[in-house]
């Protein structure tokens, strides 16, 4: 595949190193907690933000780098946000139309484009309206086809759902991801939801305080965290330690046996498992081959039909998800001393 961006950069204001490419076509989801760098890894792309040093490329077209910056109106890309920033003087389509005429367009060529681009979002019918006489939905729907109708080499969306009611999103989900697979635009995607990677993207880089720590597909990284940020994204406990066998890993005195890929003794380890998978118990219970861990309660905290038990095991913390009559029925207060029991089958292990 084509790369069609590419990016190194480093911004020392603001501690962040970061290193992206992406392919003609390819959607790549950036995730990572708050202050990882991932607004910066936008600006770096759309021209706000100068890297020192660093190289932006967009098509092998260098926007940025040794004594080159290229403004943002003239990189040939669209940045897409949280809010639908359509102008409120124009009307739906001469707002879809702009673009293309900004960029030398004519008038008649730019209004067909834009009405082509609302038929593709289902909003031809709504063309001669102001934004102020739209819904949020229909606003956003707006603001995608008026990004997709300049072109771009590379699409930049900032949170593009954040700002709407759950009702809408799964809807601008579906459009999004058609839009961008019939057009073969690449795109960076920078979310905290996990209904937004794994509905538009294959790809996902994950940032960490200023620096890429892990770039695979996200089929691995979901099955395999490679942080704590990523575990909770995609509803697991993860757990570090070292080898003790091929199927174990320890730390601070506690040992959990699992499956999936041979461990090297001695060596880094990591284990995943699903906060339902964890049953609490008072005693330690008999059985099958389980896992029986030593526990604390740290915090329960009730999340609609289920309630959720953080717990400190060794010096590492899990979760547990219990149904309000199991946690009444255990009498659990935080600070409690339990038993945390998951069996060998719900766990995978994974070598680093």
């Amino acid at each position: 595949m084509t790369t069609v961006l590419e990016v190194e950069a480093r911004v020392p204001s603001r501690s962040v190193t970061v290193g992206l490419s992406v392919a003609a076509g390819e959607t790549v989801a950036v995730v990572g907690p708050n202050g990882a760098g991932k607004s910066s890894l936008l600006q770096v792309v759309a021209g706000t933000l100068r890297p020192d040093p660093g190289v932006v490329r967009l098509s092998g077209v260098t926007l940025a780098g040794p004594g080159r910056h290229v403004p943002p109106h003239r990189r040939q890309l669209a940045y897409l946000q949280q809010k639908s920033l359509l102008f409120p003087h124009l009307s739906v389509v001469d707002n879809v139309a702009f673009g293309p005429r900004s960029r030398g367009t004519g008038r008649g060529q730019a209004r067909d484009r834009a009405m082509a681009e609302l038929e593709a979002v289902g909003l031809a019918d709504l063309a001669q309206r102001r934004p102020r006489q739209l819904s949020g939905g229909q606003a956003q729907r707006v603001a995608i086809a008026r990004a997709l109708a300049v072109d771009p080499g590379v699409l930049l969306l900032d949170e593009p759902f954040a700002a709407l009611d759950a009702s809408v999103t799964p809807g601008l989900r579906s459009l999004l991801r058609d839009r961008l697979s019939a057009s073969g635009v690449g795109a960076v995607l920078v979310t905290h939801e996990l209904l937004d990677v794994v509905t538009l993207a294959r790809r996902m880089v994950v940032l960490e305080q200023g620096e890429v720590v892990a770039d695979d597909t996200v089929e691995r990284l979901c099955a395999a965290p490679p942080s704590d940020f990523v575990a909770d994204l995609v509803g697991l406990n993860l757990v570090r330690g070292r080898a003790r066998s091929a199927h174990a890993l320890a730390w601070d005195g506690v040992e959990v046996t699992g499956r999936g890929e041979d461990l090297s003794v001695g060596a880094e380890a990591r284990a995943t498992f699903s906060p339902e998978s964890v049953g609490l118990h008072r005693e330690p219970p008999g059985g099958s081959p389980r896992n029986v861990l030593a526990a604390t309660v740290v915090a329960i905290d009730p999340q609609g039909p289920v309630v959720e038990v953080r717990l400190r095991v060794g010096d590492q913390s899990i979760r547990a998800r219990l149904t309000p009559a199991g946690v009444a029925a255990l009498d659990l207060q935080a600070g409690d001393r339990v038993h945390a029991v998951v069996k060998a089958t719900q766990v995978s292990l994974f070598p680093g």
